[in-house]
């Protein structure tokens, strides 16, 4: 709301505002109402429901202002609100929304004029480290989770979660609304399986030493060996796996940046004409994986699917865990590729994994 709409209002008696349009002025499109400049923000997941207020103090213990958290579900009384979150509503709200149920679009770090200044330029870009909370005009664009339609969902018969944890991390990965944080979430559910899948292994052995020795022999505690390992004993169903590899096709930017230009010891691509090769005569395939060079047999073809598969999942997930020199580092402009991908090929490695 304007500061002369809400003078039109008050002066018309058709909506009282709590505080008279003398104690409201307007400054760079916004109400500033007793010296409360409401900023609109966005708050991380871990802030309890409100309409309420967090305190906002310096360094030196002065208060400088209120976080209000008014962005609920149901919609607000205007009468039951406190000043700050008053003031957040009255720049929140619209004219034609005055009489009926809002909702607030945003919650609020309602500064006090005076530290206003000081705010904007000392403290208002760091707020997402220090206060948890992100500024919508800060010039940081806020990302809302990509969505795709469905028109079904098939259910797959003898998936299983081995252990509480398997349910844990699972329920976590559902729950997460952002394609890289949920990938992340799912792919430890693979983790998860490395060490339970070696325990199971041994296990099945009962009393031979001869067995277990081997195991241990050829145990590997990194983390892409593991995977290798699991896929080769747990993925035996190779054209859903065929399948997710041949997406790619719709990724190449991605493809070659991350698994090439950045890519590491143990690809089993090594240059990026055999991947084109590949990619020209019909995806993964058995005779378009002969014809780039890349298996001489059935056997070796089966092992390179599964070897692909394990290290596109791996540097796809180091890619989005690491920011660092060395790695692709993944933007927004992603999570199409993690969502039609990247989330379907991990998906496929672990129904298989999950269903031994």
């Amino acid at each position: 709301m304007k500061k002369d709409e809400l003078t039109k209002l008050h002066e018309s008696g058709i909506w009282l505002s709590r505080f008279d349009p003398s104690q409201v002025v307007e400054r760079d499109g916004r109400c500033v109402v007793k010296s409360m400049v409401p900023l609109p923000v966005v708050v991380n997941t871990s802030f309890a429901n409100g309409p309420s207020d967090v305190e906002i103090y310096d360094e030196t213990g002065v208060q400088i202002g209120m976080l209000c958290i008014c962005r609920v579900s149901s919609p607000v009384d205007s009468t039951l609100l406190s000043d700050h979150q008053y003031a957040a509503f009255i720049n929140d709200v619209e004219v034609d929304e005055l009489g009926g149920a809002h909702r607030f679009r945003y919650d609020y770090a309602v500064i006090d004029e005076v530290h206003l200044e000081r705010y904007l330029n000392d403290y208002l870009e760091t707020a997402p480290i220090w206060g948890g909370f992100l500024h919508k005009d800060s010039g940081t664009r806020i990302p809302t989770p990509s969505k795709r339609s469905r028109s079904r969902v098939t259910t797959i018969k003898g998936v299983r979660l081995p252990t509480k944890y398997h349910r844990e991390a699972l329920e976590r990965s559902i729950l997460e609304p952002f394609a890289f944080e949920r990938y992340l979430k799912t792919f430890h559910l693979l983790e998860l399986l490395f060490d339970w899948h070696t325990f199971e292994k041994i296990k099945a052995l009962g009393d031979d030493l001869f067995g277990f020795g081997r195991i241990i022999t050829n145990y590997d505690n990194k983390e892409i060996s593991r995977l290798k390992s699991l896929l080769h004993d747990r993925c035996d169903d190779l054209p859903p796996l065929v399948s997710r590899l041949n997406a790619i096709s719709g990724h190449l930017r991605q493809a070659k940046v991350i698994f090439f230009e950045y890519g590491k010891d143990g690809n089993p691509i090594k240059e990026w004409d055999r991947f084109e090769t590949i990619i020209k005569n019909g995806g993964f395939v058995e005779t378009a994986v002969k014809k780039a060079g890349l298996a001489s047999n059935t056997g070796a073809y089966e092992n390179f699917v599964r070897e692909v598969a394990a290290y596109w999942i791996y540097r796809i997930r180091c890619s989005i865990a690491h920011s660092r020199i060395g790695e692709y580092i993944m933007t927004n402009a992603d999570e199409d590729f993690v969502i039609d991908f990247c989330e379907p090929l991990l998906q496929t490695v672990l129904i298989q994994a999950l269903s031994k």
